[in-house]
């Protein structure tokens, strides 16, 4: 039973769902290839809401960590090195002000990086991040997946300031925003907003004009946090949070 009161938000609860999930996952209580129990099951388990188990869970599905299918119910993935986070890393991370956190972070760092990068990019450095926009252009229009490449071009980026802290900075950033990344890109203007800011970006960086480069970064950060308010509305959507139920009764999340 996850315990509960008067002053706790049912954010909190389903942090706390998604944190002893994970610890099951984590010791291989439940391993990779088995299902997690039943929406009603996890229910009964923790004494919470329909709508707190179904956070929790979409929370791990946009780790990578499960596959949620209707009918299926919720199977765990193998784990990545690079998924093998501390749990408690892991469900801090989830939270809605750690993530927006990151995101100000962003804001502060990478707006530098972009214009350290127009003082100082090579000519290779240019043909490195025209490289990784060609390729997060190709996604995009192919309508494919364009997370990795949209990481790799900021590292592109962050490798032109000639600053190796940034890199290494912005390099952690990433990985811990690496299922939000997935999340956003699922809405069309986002991307579409996305490929306009990143060409913005290059060019600035390829005229070596440092205020327009932190303008273009500026502006295509602001609209990152715009599709993470826009993932967040999905969430609250698709939980039914907009409804204002958490009844304890099944959905199509597992199909009893």
């Amino acid at each position: 039973m996850i315990e509960s009161g008067p002053g706790i938000s049912r954010r909190n609860l389903s942090q706390a769902v998604t944190e002893e999930l994970l610890r099951l996952i984590g010791t291989g209580e439940i391993r990779p290839g088995e299902r997690l129990p039943t929406e009603r099951g996890l229910i009964q388990r923790y004494q919470v809401g329909r709508n707190t188990i179904r956070e929790a869970v979409h929370a791990l599905a946009s780790q990578g960590l499960v596959d949620v299918r209707p009918g299926r119910g919720a199977t765990v993935l193998a784990m990545s090195a690079g998924q093998a986070l501390d749990n408690s890393v892991i469900a801090a991370l989830l939270d809605d002000q750690a993530v927006s956190d990151l995101y100000d972070f962003r804001r502060l760092i990478e707006v530098e990086v972009a214009e350290r990068a127009a003082e100082r990019a090579s000519e290779r450095d240019v043909e490195d991040i025209a490289h990784y926009l060609g390729s997060y252009l190709h996604s995009y229009h192919e309508r494919l997946p364009t997370w990795s490449e949209d990481v790799a071009f900021h590292r592109a980026v962050a490798a032109a300031s000639h600053n190796v802290i940034y890199l290494e900075v912005l390099d952690l950033v990433n990985d811990k925003l690496l299922a939000t990344r997935k999340e956003t890109q699922r809405h069309a203007t986002v991307l579409a907003r996305a490929a306009t800011e990143h060409l913005a970006v290059f060019e600035a960086i390829k005229a070596h004009d440092p205020e327009r480069a932190r303008t273009a970064m500026t502006q295509h950060i602001d609209s990152a946090v715009w599709g993470l308010d826009q993932a967040r509305q999905r969430l609250h959507e698709s939980t039914g949070e907009s409804s204002g139920h958490d009844s304890a009764h099944d959905s199509s999340f597992n199909g009893g």
